[in-house]
């Protein structure tokens, strides 16, 4: 059973334990479930959550919080190749149904070569899966969700005076990646603002359940670009690997040509989704934002 929500008027600590024992136990969920496909993903997510957290609020952590997000970011890269060839099976079993019956059937010797290649790309990772579970650092984890760990003193302000102020800072960072972008559109500068923009959005879903509803626009604005962003990246990703696989021996003419339209039609994706960017980012709304801070800190009819 979860632990118990604090009050409006809680501490920040009552509310980091919440929230950190919240996310903890997914964590440990998925751990358990892997290496299936969703569980490896579900362990990824956890781990950026926990990150986002554990950095946002770093100030008002105890001293030994730095290690455990470092440790976290470690046990999430060991499984970054596994979800990435995971998504892209998951595209090449979408996108192969679109061509022909005959391209489609070429296309399975592929997904095949790329399947058994995950059990390779498992094998380390379930090494450092099984590092994690006996690591200090995971008992800390698990120590900050308890009541009784010894916090800093600065963790006794009230969640509702801390929280707009980190989101603030967090929003501020958002703007300056968004107006760069907006300025001049890079690939570098939409990877930062998706960056800057996921970590914004870990900080409000991990808020929600003590504010409630006034996020909403905003999260779903980032989700939106993320989104749009993933597709690139994916797409973009999926064309690369393609073309590598294609230049190999062995491969009859068949699935060399499906391979190719596949290559293409992964291009015209991201490029697509690339054109798409300038329009999302208008769905970050300024005007939604500073409504937002209205409702958590109960400023609303009042000048900013």
């Amino acid at each position: 059973m979860p632990p118990k929500a604090p009050s409006r008027s809680a501490s920040t600590s009552a509310f980091l334990r919440r929230a950190i024992g919240l996310l903890a136990t997914r964590l440990d969920r998925a751990c358990k479930a892997v290496p299936d496909v969703e569980a490896v993903h579900a362990l990824r997510v956890s781990c950026r959550r926990l990150r986002s957290l554990l950095s946002l609020f770093r100030d008002y952590l105890p001293a030994e919080a730095p290690a455990v997000r470092d440790r976290l970011r470690e046990l999430a890269a060991a499984f970054s190749p596994v979800r990435d060839l995971d998504v892209l099976l998951i595209h090449l079993e979408d996108w192969r149904r679109e061509l022909g019956k005959r391209d489609a059937s070429a296309m399975k010797p592929v997904i095949a070569r790329l399947s058994a290649r995950r059990a390779d790309l498992v094998k380390p990772a379930i090494a450092a899966l099984t590092s994690w579970q006996d690591a200090p650092e995971r008992k800390t984890l698990q120590a900050l969700a308890r009541a009784g760990t010894k916090w800093p003193a600065i963790a006794r302000r009230s969640i509702d005076v801390v929280a707009p102020q980190l989101l603030e800072v967090a929003h501020g960072r958002l703007i300056k990646a968004l107006d760069r972008a907006r300025r001049r559109a890079s690939l570098e500068r939409y990877h930062k603002l998706r960056i800057a923009g996921k970590k914004l959005r870990y900080a409000l879903q991990a808020l929600s359940g003590h504010y409630g509803k006034p996020a909403k626009p905003t999260i779903k604005a980032l989700e939106a670009i993320q989104d749009g962003f993933g597709e690139y990246l994916d797409a973009s990703r999926a064309a690369d690997v393609l073309s590598e696989i294609a230049l190999e021996d062995g491969w009859k003419s068949a699935t060399r040509r499906a391979c190719a339209q596949l290559v293409t039609r992964c291009r015209e994706h991201a490029q697509a989704e690339l054109e798409a960017m300038p329009a999302l980012l208008e769905k970050l709304d300024e005007k939604r934002w500073a409504e937002l801070l209205d409702a958590l800190t109960g400023r609303k009819g009042k000048t900013r």
